[in-house]
């Protein structure tokens, strides 16, 4: 199976409970293997190896979507971990069906290693509280925080002793996996992070290098406005709840009201500029809210610098005014 797993740190969006499964397929594990592949079943995940059945479809899991890449296959190394849900409790198994975790808590997040993919560390819950496990299934504090954030690092960078961001009330601490600490502060690093997209039971928030919850770990969806990580706090987001999607940044709170079907923001001579869907169909916004078109296009996104919209086989290119152009094919 191929060596590989997928790093997605600029666009995170989760939909529910569980990560969405749709309908019974099979996703080929990696290039040109057919008799490996990704059970959906019934809206459980499971897994065949060069054709035997590993984990049976029963399962629910969380973000399979960041083990799939552009070619819609699932890409992770032998002997992966992967955090499973059944009947209410949570444990880790790997791909071959091995129970590395048993199925005793409320709750698991993982932290994979690469490029191996095994399970380095796990936030595991009880009764409301949270304690971090090592690679080897030993708790190494106890049931005293409130949620498990994962490592506090760019996602696309690998690190060396990269602090667990551990909820405690209503800040974060950053635990030393070496000295066993918790830390205020995330120590500055060659690829450091100012805030970082967290996750916990398939909620999105967003935290700082100082331990401040800047969006609470609550949103369905948070997306970058950009193709860029989100290493800054000042960088605008895409946030999405219950269905319903706006603008927010830092300091500034949702600069586009989160009342649409979806969002996007870009920049136009310099200034930005949104675009927004409802009924299905995208109108231009202002920098103020205020619509520049009618909802009346089927696809219309701001990049480079440039507005590109479609209706139908037509497509135009916009000006910041609204004004649209053709394009002779």
């Amino acid at each position: 199976m191929k060596n590989l797993i997928l790093n997605i740190a600029f666009c995170l969006c989760l939909t529910n409970a569980f990560c969405q499964l749709g309908p019974d397929r099979t996703i080929p594990c990696g290039e040109q293997n057919d008799d490996s592949y990704v059970i959906i079943k019934n809206g459980k995940f499971g897994i065949t190896i060069q054709g035997k059945e590993t984990i049976s479809p029963i399962y629910n899991i969380e973000q399979l979507d960041l083990m799939i890449e552009m070619d819609g296959n699932a890409y992770f190394s032998d002997s992966a971990a992967f955090p499973l849900e059944l009947n209410g409790k949570w444990g880790v198994m790997d791909n071959h069906g091995q129970i590395l975790v048993p199925f005793e808590y409320d709750y698991i997040h993982i932290e994979r290693s690469y490029p191996l993919d095994r399970m380095e560390y796990a936030g595991v819950d009880k009764n409301g509280k949270t304690a971090i496990m090592d690679s080897k299934g030993k708790l190494t504090t106890g049931f005293v925080y409130d949620a498990f954030y994962g490592y506090y690092q760019n996602d696309g960078m690998i690190t060396q002793n990269p602090k667990l961001a551990m909820k405690m009330g209503d800040h974060v601490v950053f635990y030393d996996p070496i000295t066993t600490v918790n830390l205020a502060n995330s120590p500055l690093q060659e690829f450091g992070v100012e805030s970082k997209i967290v996750y916990n039971k398939n909620k999105l928030g967003v935290i700082s290098e100082n331990g401040d919850i800047i969006l609470p770990v609550e949103y369905d969806a948070i997306r970058n406005t950009g193709q860029t990580v989100f290493e800054n706090r000042s960088t605008p987001l895409i946030v999405g709840k219950d269905g319903k999607f706006g603008i927010w940044q830092f300091g500034r709170g949702l600069i586009l009201p989160m009342q649409y079907e979806n969002a996007t923001m870009g920049f136009v001579d310099g200034s930005p500029m949104f675009t927004a869907c409802e009924n299905k169909k995208w109108a231009l916004l202002d920098v103020t809210g205020k619509k520049v078109t009618e909802f009346e296009y089927d696809n219309l996104k701001i990049g480079y610098g440039e507005i590109d919209g479609s209706i139908g086989n037509k497509d135009f290119t916009l000006t910041r005014d609204g004004k649209a152009t053709l394009i002779k094919r």
